[in-house]
Parts: C-alpha cells; structure tokens; sequence
C-alpha cells in the first residue's frame, strides 16, 4: 500500500512540474476573422468531414475535441478541402491554419517532414498492454475519483483537452494500482458542464470496472469535467448528447480502447500513443487556470 502511495503521490509532482514548465497563451473572446490575422493550428489529424445544407462543412482533428469549419463554396478553399480529405483517408496530419480567436480554417497545407516523422513515432503502442482489473468496491472506487478530481487537472475548462485529462487521470489509476480503459464518442456533441454548454467532434474518459454491492461486475465512466461521481455509460453518453444545448446533439459511434491509446479516429485502426505523457503534460499545462467553455487558447504541444 505504501508504495502503490508513493506511486500516486510520484505522479501528481510529475503534473505540478509540468504545468510551471509548459507556457500556455491567454484565452481570448472571438472576434470577426479578419484575412490577414491568421494563425497556425498545428499538425492535426483530421477524421471527419461533414456538409449539413448550405451551412460551412464541419471537420473533426483528433489533436481537438473542438468542431472547425471551412467554407467549401469558396474557390481557394478547394484544394484545402483535398488536402483534408486525404487527411482523413490516410489518417495522416495536415498543416492547418485558423482566423485568429475562431475555429474556422483559414489555409492547410501538406505537414512538414518534421511532423510526420513525430506521427509515425506516436503510432509506436508500448511494450506493455495493462490488463483491465476490477475495482474490488464501490467505495474503492469513490475514493479514486475523488482522487482524481482533486488533482491539478483543468476539468473546469471543458472546451477541450479531454484527451489529455483522460490520459492523465489513466496515468494516476495505475499509479492507484488499477487500470483503465478508455471510451471514445463521436458525433455532433453538446454537454453542460452545470455552468456552461460546450460542444465537441469527439469526447473521451476513462471506463473502469467495479465490483457493486451485490457482486456483479458493471462498467463505470469517471470523467470529473461532467460528473461529481463515477457514471453508469448510458449516462455518460446521454449527457453528451444535451439538446438543451444543442437541439440537434447526438452522438454516432463509441468506441472502447485499451487505456495506453490517446488518440483514435472514429473509424479505421490507427490508434496513436502518448507513451511518455509529453503531449499530455504540455495540454494540461496549457489549459490549468482556465474556465467555462470558450475556445480553446492555441498550445505549442507537438504530438
């Protein structure tokens, strides 16, 4: 037991250090995008490419839970939208460019060789895959997500990073001597937070499995940014289809992944890793301090 202690305690100093050393910008409210205040994005992998009617195509990154759009009736946007769709094809990152303070793209171009070289080492899985114990209670189980919720982890700031919180907290239950899968949802999703809405392209926790009190073995979500407590799956899912928020919020596909996967797109097999939590670290870093449900600052953590 002391050493499972030590092996937790380990793991928050690790989180304390990596949010002094990792800088982050300010969030900022959202302006009219001007053409010539644009900035880069990063070297996201998109997975979804979506045209509703006349309205902008939405697209889906793995690197952001956020929803972007692009215009595809404009003519310079054309090869923009090639490149995203290729993108998506080959499940390989493109250069994506946004009007600053907005989540609307402005420019893609082809990733650079630096950035592929970085994508293919995160398709490198770990040498070991954790099997997926159960908690031996439901109250063994409530003292890990208070654990968890009262760790330096930006759950108030639910815009984006789920990825990274939920890579994080699996992190703390194996510290904790458990372990944890992991639940990917897609889909046009809208979630209160109890003080704000927040939508998503795609949204991730931790699923454990835990032993209740009448002995049979049920599967629990443990995501602090929505709940207060561990959460049946159905109730999970629901809650990231609020149409209080959104009237037309509903999700398409899940996804179950063993816990060491990061990012997963929600169709194909080309699950990328994070095995030594740098990308992790820098996101939690960037977003620590920040809350409600704004968009998301632009982070300096190359996967």
């Amino acid at each position: 037991m002391k050493k499972l202690f030590l092996g937790f305690i380990a793991v928050l100093a690790l989180t304390v250090v990596s949010i002094v050393s990792c800088k982050k910008s300010e969030q900022t409210p959202i302006s009219t995008p001007a053409d010539n205040d644009i900035v880069l994005l990063g070297n996201y992998i998109p997975f979804s490419y979506n045209v509703n009617g006349k309205e902008d195509a939405t697209v889906g990154f793995l690197q952001s839970a956020q929803p972007f759009s692009v215009d595809p009736s404009k003519a310079a946007n054309g090869a923009y939208v090639d490149l995203l769709k290729a993108g998506i094809d080959k499940s390989t990152p493109v250069e994506v460019y946004v009007y600053r303070n907005t989540r609307t793209i402005a420019k893609v171009k082809p990733a650079s060789d630096e950035a592929m070289a970085r994508y293919r080492q995160a398709l490198v899985a770990p040498a070991k895959t954790e099997a997926l114990p159960t908690i031996p209670s439901e109250a063994a189980l409530t003292t890990l997500f208070n654990q968890l919720k009262a760790a330096p982890i930006p759950f108030k700031f639910a815009s984006d990073g789920c990825y990274a919180r939920a890579h994080k907290m699996r992190q703390m239950i194996l510290a904790a001597g458990y372990d944890a899968d992991k639940l990917f949802v897609y889909g046009n999703l809208a979630a209160s937070t109890g003080t704000c809405c927040v939508s998503w392209s795609y949204h991730v926790a931790p699923l454990v499995n835990v032993k209740t009190a009448n002995g049979t073995v049920q599967q629990r979500i443990l995501d602090p940014s929505l709940f207060t407590a561990p959460v049946a799956v159905s109730t999970w899912l629901n809650a990231c289809r609020n149409t209080g928020c959104v009237s037309t919020a509903n999700y398409t596909t899940t996804r179950q992944m063993p816990g060491a996967v990061y990012f997963i797109a929600s169709t194909g097999n080309s699950p990328l890793y994070d095995n030594s939590y740098a990308h992790t670290n820098c996101v939690i870093a960037g977003y620590t301090g920040l809350v409600g449900c704004g968009i998301p600052p632009t982070l300096n953590c190359p996967l």
